[in-house]
């Protein structure tokens, strides 16, 4: 959309300009601040090529994901529109913010943030309408805002940026009344935003565009999740660590006589290590050439860094076991890379096709399989001759995975 198409009075309201409208009205009781928080994406850069490369350098590109959050005064004034079911509300935000994260510098991002400007008009509506034309929610915004750099305001200390979200849903359900505060913004179905220059002109209040325009799409409830792809990708890359960084310590296990310095395995792990950190920048990579977004975590080395620490608690459990059995650890180890890696895997397709009982399931077999290994090892090297003392634990081995895993999960979910 342009900021040609921003409607002040949206929807079925500019029809009904010419109807009786009511007096203005104090609002009804509500708490008195509420405050909204949702997830989008930039559909399109309208901007002079080194406008665009400076807001891409801070992460604005195509694909990227935008948050959006606001709150709003629940007593602001409106006047309400009888024959439309709408309520205008006059400067009811208190805080709007839309702000897009850097994909891989967690250093850098854009933000454009509501404010009052000092000589273009001040922008702080909602239209809110319930059941306009027979089923139609919707909520139009506006709010005059400054962006990070005055990108958006073509670098002119004089000039300002304005916010329009429109939130609709075509056969309703996303409020129960016209009044500010019945409405979730998640039940929106048909969702749409920008932030446009604007630069002020010798009329009081007057403006002109600055040509420079950053849209975004809001996907509804059932809408797709953007970040799913990358956020799979990155999942098996994590799972194909785990797994390789037990390949090592299997290998080590066999004959650490012949690495009594560790050395040999640590060149190992960190193959493992470098192989990851470059899978993970790479998804991110193929997601931006995609249109597509990743969840923003901490960066590749970083979660190496956390990983390398879940992995000691697996180390420590093993290095309980006695004696120390050559066989049984390298086998140990040769279970937890396979149950590691096939918990990621469910995840992974978790991710892209949600379903908690398969996911469950998935994780149960995984569990059991190395119950079920770790088990054999040890009666297997008891039959030799070996006696434990006390009995190796293989709950606890158990648990010391699935924290690995967990961890895997809570850094890879992000936000």
């Amino acid at each position: 959309m342009t900021l040609q198409r921003l409607s002040r009075m949206p929807l079925g309201t500019l029809a009904a300009a010419g109807l009786l409208l009511l007096a203005g009205h104090p609002a009804p009781a509500h708490a008195a601040e509420q405050s909204y928080h949702l997830v989008g994406h930039v559909s399109r850069i309208v901007a002079p090529k080194a406008t665009t490369k400076a807001l891409a350098d801070l992460g604005v590109i195509k694909g990227a994901q935008v948050d959006i959050d606001w709150t709003v005064d629940l007593n602001a004034s409106f006047v309400h529109f009888p024959q439309t079911n709408t309520n205008r509300y006059d400067g009811p935000f208190t805080h709007l913010k839309v702000e897009v994260d850097h994909l891989t510098d967690p250093n850098k991002h854009w933000i454009a943030l509501g404010m009052t400007p000092t000589r273009v008009a001040n922008q702080n509506i909602i239209y809110v309408g319930d059941a306009d034309q027979g089923t139609l929610d919707y909520m139009d915004m506006t709010r005059s805002c400054t962006d990070t750099n005055l990108l958006v305001t073509g670098n002119d200390p004089n000039g300002s940026a304005e916010i329009g979200i429109k939130l609709a849903a075509p056969a309703g359900g996303a409020s129960t009344s016209p009044v500010l505060g019945d409405q979730d913004p998640n039940a929106y179905t048909a969702n749409t935003g920008f932030v446009a220059g604007l630069l002020a002109t010798g009329f009081t209040g007057g403006f002109v565009p600055t040509g420079v325009e950053v849209d975004f799409a809001i996907p509804g409830i059932a809408g797709p999740d953007l970040t799913a792809k990358c956020h799979a990708s990155r999942m098996l890359s994590a799972g194909a660590l785990c797994q390789s960084t037990f390949k090592c310590l299997n290998k080590h296990a066999k004959a650490p006589a012949n690495d009594p310095l560790g050395a040999v395995l640590e060149t190992c792990r960190e193959t493992a290590r470098e192989k990851f950190v470059a899978a993970f920048d790479k998804a991110g990579v193929t997601a931006e050439k995609k249109g597509l977004s990743c969840r923003v975590t901490p960066d590749g080395p970083t979660l190496v860094a956390h990983f390398d620490a879940a992995i000691n608690g697996v180390v420590g459990v093993v290095d309980s076991i006695d004696p120390q059995d050559p066989s049984t650890i390298a086998s140990g180890y040769t279970a937890a890379g396979t149950m590691c890696a096939a918990s990621a895997k469910a995840e992974a397709n978790n991710v892209k096709k949600p379903s908690s009982d398969k996911l469950s399931a998935a994780l149960n077999t995984a569990r059991a399989k190395l119950t079920l290994a770790a088990n054999k090892a040890i009666a297997k090297a008891e039959k030799k001759g070996v006696v434990f003392h006390p009995a190796p634990d293989v709950t606890a081995l158990l648990d010391s995975i699935d924290a690995v895993i967990n961890d895997i999960v809570t850094e890879l979910a992000g936000s």
